[in-house]
């Protein structure tokens, strides 16, 4: 990775010739992750962690270059650094919305919820914020926002702002102290994303903030101002262990980062923060083996260095801003567009969108304006235009090349003018909700109206039946004899789930007056045992459990027998499968457990199959292919009495069949 730096002439930066090796590799890996996580989340569903990777190698290179402007000249030199920091991003950032906006617009205006507020977010790098004001959660799967992806540039350039003025009184402490701040602001922000993330529910309030989120600078901060002028080594550098320790330590931090790839689950409370630090440990390990004092020719370090240094890898680390600018939105037009397109195809398509139009701005836009300047390159680029205008004009227009180069020309200006047309058309027309957002207040619409037609109608005679203390309706049995039947009412039931049972909330209520549903946004399988708890001490876990989550994460046979054993053997447990587009590929593994959980548990679970119910009623969902729409809260509900029906009949074994 080069090392941008300032240079005496006050007009653009230069380059420092040292190179620190190894970092694009790091991060092109992190990357590769972070794209394949959005297009195919099953195949590593920790890919979403390269965003601490980058977290920590911006906090330790930026830190550096701190560094070497305070050993040359005892101060930083704020404005240039902001200005440099601005020259990087900005351009990029203008470029890769500018574009995938009227894309947008052209293919569903849907895709621009929000949009207006999510431009200003990302023009300003206040994203995260604008974000969590706004409601939007991060992990949504159902209408996930255009640019959701800028809210990490904004925790990093709030960062760049914020950095240099704290490392100025740093800078200024015993050595021992200069460390020890960044490792207590990293342990305050850990600990506040524990304390956000320990009620359970969505964690994007935690996960997007700057200051629960900013351990991974912190610790990147530390690690620059622990190994010193990395940017400038000299032969007074000496290793704290050998290459060979130091090159074997990077290896297993290689080895944590995939591990965290692969294993690690976004909807798992050990994630926040404990997951992600261990990437951020990982990362740290592999930047120390990085630095000159452990680069021997032939040790383990340096063999290390050699690896992440491939050419493939190094162009791509190069490039990886680029790319994660480019493949979300990407990512997000082309679900809407093709929403059963197979993970490999979608993973290829917008995997080679990506690269192409990183590659592009690398070389036109991200590189002229870092090194030129903006202004400079825009007056470069618009005097270039009128010379070539100017100059057409008193050209023979017999030419063949001269008129090739009128087209051409004119073809640029016309692409512009209506490129920025469609982009003023799209602010003006964003939708301030989702098709699905909206669906929530028409369900309760049609509840309401359904409860005002069954006024007057007399109520159903109730059965005697005996209360437990938690407010179920079944008498006590012992484990392997028979219940008696329990009967399926409201005060009965309890729904624990997510997005789609909250959407369906008041229309069960309607159906089943009395029943208690828990539903919200964005619930994974993590989040049913603590839910099982609560409602256990609150005394409102009834003799049905209506547990709907597969659209948020892969339901596993272990969870299963978690759910079984919390609920207890005098309960019926009904399964609710889920649905969506081809890239949500956790929900075919998730109905499969559910499926093997029937046979499992014959006698205690039964199933809702909505998975079913869309597939015969493809009208019955919203576009995202899993929320019902009015004509499918019908079916939905239909679908959950036929469970609670089959569940009236089983006997309760707690033993699973073999």
């Amino acid at each position: 990775m080069r090392i941008e730096q300032q240079s005496d002439n006050n007009s653009k930066p230069s380059v420092e010739p040292f190179r620190l090796g190894g970092l694009d590799g790091v991060r092109a890996i992190a990357c590769i992750a972070v794209l394949i996580y959005h297009t195919w989340a099953t195949l590593l569903p920790g890919g979403f962690l390269g965003v601490d990777v980058f977290f920590v190698l911006s906090g330790f290179l930026i830190t550096s270059l701190l560094v070497k402007d305070l050993t040359h000249f005892e101060t930083v030199r704020i404005g240039r650094f902001w200005l440099r920091r601005w020259r990087r991003l900005f351009p990029a950032v203008f470029t890769a919305v500018f574009v995938t906006v009227p894309i947008a617009a052209l293919i569903d205006t849907d895709i621009l919820v929000k949009l207006r507020s999510q431009v200003v977010g990302a023009f300003t790098f206040t994203y995260n914020w604008v974000a969590i004001g706004t409601g939007s959660a991060y992990f949504e799967q159902g209408s996930p926002r255009l640019l959701t992806n800028m809210w990490t540039l904004a925790v990093e350039q709030q960062f760049y702002i914020v950095w240099p003025l704290i490392m100025l009184i740093l800078w200024r402490l015993n050595r021992v102290l200069e460390v020890s701040f960044p490792l207590l602001l990293a342990l305050f922000s850990a600990g506040l994303m524990v304390y956000l993330t320990s009620g359970g529910g969505d964690v994007t309030r935690a996960y997007m903030g700057t200051d629960s989120h900013a351990f991974g600078l912190m610790i990147g901060a530390a690690t620059a101002l622990f190994a010193g002028s990395v940017l400038e080594p000299g032969p007074y550098d000496r290793p704290v262990v050998s290459p060979n320790i130091m090159g074997a330590l990077g290896f297993l931090g290689l080895v944590g980062i995939i591990f965290g790839f692969i294993f690690i689950d976004g909807g798992d409370p050990f994630t926040y923060p404990w997951g992600m630090l261990l990437t951020v440990v990982s990362t740290t390990l592999i930047i120390f083996g990085m630095t000159a004092p452990y680069q021997q020719h032939g040790s383990l370090a340096w063999r290390l260095r050699s690896f992440l240094d491939l050419r493939i890898l190094t162009w791509l680390g190069e490039r990886s801003y680029g790319i994660y600018l480019w493949h979300w939105p990407a990512v997000v037009i082309w679900q809407t567009v093709f929403p059963d397109a197979h993970p490999v195809l979608t993973t290829t398509v917008v995997g080679t969108i990506s690269l192409t139009a990183a590659a592009f701005s690398f070389r036109f836009v991200e590189n002229p304006m870092r090194y030129n300047g903006i202004f400079a390159t825009l007056k470069l680029w618009f005097g270039v235009l009128r010379t070539q205008v100017s100059s057409m004009r008193q050209a023979n227009d017999g030419d063949s090349s001269v008129l090739t180069k009128k087209w051409l020309a004119g073809m640029r200006l016309f692409g512009a003018a209506v490129c920025t047309l469609i982009f003023i058309y799209a602010l003006i027309v964003a939708p301030t909700e989702s098709e699905v957002e909206a669906g929530f207040e028409k369900s309760e619409e049609i509840a309401a109206q359904q409860e005002g037609q069954n006024q007057g109608t007399p109520p159903a005679p109730q059965s005697n039946s005996n209360q437990h203390h938690n407010g179920s309706t079944t008498a006590p049995h012992s484990k392997g004899k028979l219940k008696p039947e329990a009967e399926v009412s409201g005060e009965n039931i309890t729904v624990l789930g997510d997005s789609v049972i909250a959407m369906v909330d008041p229309v069960m209520a309607n159906k089943w007056p009395g029943i208690i549903v828990d539903g919200q946004k964005n619930r994974s399988q993590h989040s049913i045992s603590p839910l099982i708890q609560q409602h256990l001490e609150a005394g409102t876990l009834r003799h049905y459990v209506v547990v709907g989550v597969a659209n948020n994460g892969v339901i596993r046979d272990s969870d299963i027998d978690r759910w079984i054993q919390e609920i207890g053997s005098d309960r019926v447990l009904v399964l609710i499968t889920g649905h969506g587009t081809a890239r949500t590929t956790w929900i075919p593994e998730a109905n499969a457990a559910i499926a093997r959980a029937k046979d499992r548990y014959p006698n205690q679970v039964t199933i809702a199959d909505w998975y079913s119910i869309v597939e015969q009623n493809p009208g019955s969902v919203y576009r995202d292919r899993t929320h019902p729409n009015p004509d499918g809260n019908p079916l939905f509900v239909t679908e959950v009495q036929k469970a609670l029906k089959d569940g009236a009949a089983l006997p309760v074994s707690l033993e699973p069949k073999k």
